[in-house]
């Protein structure tokens, strides 16, 4: 995350503590981490929830493609919110993430960001703007995210400029764009419209292929032509916008960062959940938040097991992540 970003969202929790038990929950996530324990006697420290697997966009690069639908049957129901946030993996989590589809499709969205608020939870949603006007908009404003993520793509433009200049000053906010092998050569387009736009936070992450077809499209740490454009856009933007550039893939074994596994968990509105980012929730796969087991199944353990081996090939889901060897939240 953005540094500037990190000392306006510190403000926040200094001005609404979160409770003693979410605290120590963290300390202990600290003491795991320090300890190498791949067993863990803590609950996630961030609970990302998929509000609506319906969406207004079809990005190719889209992480839940295979779980998007048409249909409510993948809404987050005020009831199912309430029970996932109230029950053992959720109660103690330190932040609450709101991702879909397009997660303000969910009308019960604003009600679920004021039950987080009034239970002293750090709150993020990311979204495409689309739909954030007229009386969605008012809604925002009024029961905002502590942070919120708004993705930039070549068709919404005007919807993510004009979204920023109603929240400017009011919500902290970043915008994020996936650069790739292809549309790298219009990185400076893209960030001199963040600037005209007076948009100061702008995070640019790397293209995680989802199908194997796509591995060309990711950029690597030996990618000449990447470099220099990063560096002459360091330098021609350094005073205009505060820019999280991308990490690089690495080809050869590196040391592997990734807390997600250790921090992180996923879940729908059927309770199935997901390790991390790049892994939409897949009851089969990764279980259910109901199960005993669901936070130390085999399959987190594998995940974890692996992630601390630095000699060992990555799972394939972390083979071409951006997030693999670096800790995406600081953490």
């Amino acid at each position: 995350m953005i540094p500037t970003l990190y000392l306006k969202l510190l403000f926040r929790i200094l001005l609404a503590p979160p409770p003693f038990m979410t605290l120590l929950n963290v300390i202990k996530f600290k003491i795991a981490w320090i300890f190498k324990q791949n067993l863990l006697n803590f609950s996630p420290m961030s609970v990302v929830l998929y509000s609506t697997m319906r969406c207004n966009f079809r990005c190719d690069f889209c992480h839940s493609m295979d779980v998007l639908s048409t249909d409510h049957k993948g809404d987050l129901t005020l009831e199912q919110f309430k029970s996932i946030l109230s029950g053992k993996l959720c109660k103690h989590a330190l932040r609450i993430g709101f991702l879909g589809g397009e997660p303000f499709l969910n009308n019960n969205i604003f009600e679920m960001l004021k039950l987080c608020r009034e239970q002293r939870k750090i709150t993020t949603a990311l979204t495409n703007a689309a739909i954030l006007k007229g009386e969605v908009l008012e809604k925002l404003l009024l029961n905002p995210p502590d942070v919120l993520g708004i993705s930039l793509y070549d068709n919404n433009e005007n919807d993510v400029i004009s979204l920023v200049k109603n929240i400017q000053g009011k919500i902290i906010y970043w915008v994020q764009m996936t650069v790739d092998t292809e549309n790298m050569k219009r990185l400076e387009e893209k960030i001199a419209l963040m600037a005209d736009a007076g948009i100061t936070h702008f995070k640019i992450g790397n293209y995680h292929p989802v199908t194997t077809n796509k591995y060309h499209l990711a950029i690597y740490e030996d990618n000449i032509e990447y470099k220099k454009i990063e560096s002459m856009l360091k330098n021609k933007f350094k005073n205009k916008v505060l820019i999280s550039w991308p990490p690089l893939l690495k080809k050869n074994p590196s040391k592997k960062k990734c807390t997600m596994p250790f921090s992180f968990i996923h879940v729908d509105n059927k309770g199935a959940i997901g390790a991390c980012c790049m892994r939409s929730p897949n009851h089969v796969k990764y279980g259910n938040i109901n199960d005993k087991d669901a936070w130390n199944n085999s399959y987190f353990q594998k995940l974890r097991t692996n992630m601390r081996d630095n000699t060992a090939e990555s799972l394939s889901e972390c083979a071409h992540c951006d997030s693999l060897h670096c800790d995406l939240y600081g953490i």
